[in-house]
């Protein structure tokens, strides 16, 4: 056995050992779609109420939602709630669709310590969120969910490709100067579930390929 056949046998099992401890099926398309849908529900958001949700109000923490007689916590909460579901959903679909042409089953192993790694964090910054609604403490809404968000994305990069950890770095940073910069929630959250979401994306389909 020559010196090539003894790398190609490693990397072979490199790669197995790989496919069994991380989960490798999540999608750049569904990154870039989710992108593309916050930005989409953002762009709505900002047209809906023409361009001031983008700025939560100089000198307090309400900001805009005295100022309509329509009640936009419930129109921001319905969109929020769509844009989970149908970033979810499209998530799913697409790990189970690149799972299926790899020829390996997406709910592995690898894929259910990933999931029990973010769950944590993921729910924690929901409760946060759910009580900061419920106490009509809106403008810290943004930041919550960015923060907890990137640690989720953080905790669950150990299972799967290494940029999902440098992302979620991103978005805790993010969460951090949406605190900072409060009347500017909105904005910090485009930014972080759609553009970053939409880069994230594009390397991901760049290096490991759709």
């Amino acid at each position: 056995m020559n010196q090539d056949d003894v790398l190609k046998d490693l990397s072979h099992i490199r790669s197995l050992m790989e496919k069994s401890t991380k989960f490798i099926s999540i999608s750049g398309w569904s990154g870039i779609l989710a992108g593309i849908y916050t930005l989409l529900a953002t762009g709505f958001l900002v047209w809906k109420f023409k361009l001031t949700l983008l700025f939560f109000g100089e000198g307090h923490s309400q900001g805009i939602w005295m100022y309509y007689t329509e009640d936009p916590v419930r129109i921001f909460v319905i969109t929020g709630a769509l844009l989970l579901a149908v970033s979810v959903a499209t998530g799913v679909f697409m790990a189970l669709k690149k799972a299926d042409r790899a020829g390996q089953a997406a709910w592995n192993p690898a894929s259910q310590t990933m999931l029990l790694s973010v769950a944590a964090p993921l729910l924690t910054g929901g409760a946060i969120a759910m009580l900061s609604l419920l106490k009509e403490q809106y403008a810290v809404i943004a930041p919550c969910l960015l923060i907890f968000y990137g640690l989720a994305l953080y905790a669950g990069g150990h299972f799967s490709f290494k940029e999902l950890r440098v992302l979620g770095i991103l978005e805790i940073i993010l969460g951090l100067l949406a605190y900072l910069y409060i009347p500017y929630g909105l904005f910090f959250f485009a930014i972080g579930f759609g553009v970053l979401h939409i880069f994230y994306g594009a390397i991901i389909i760049k290096k490991y390929g759709a």
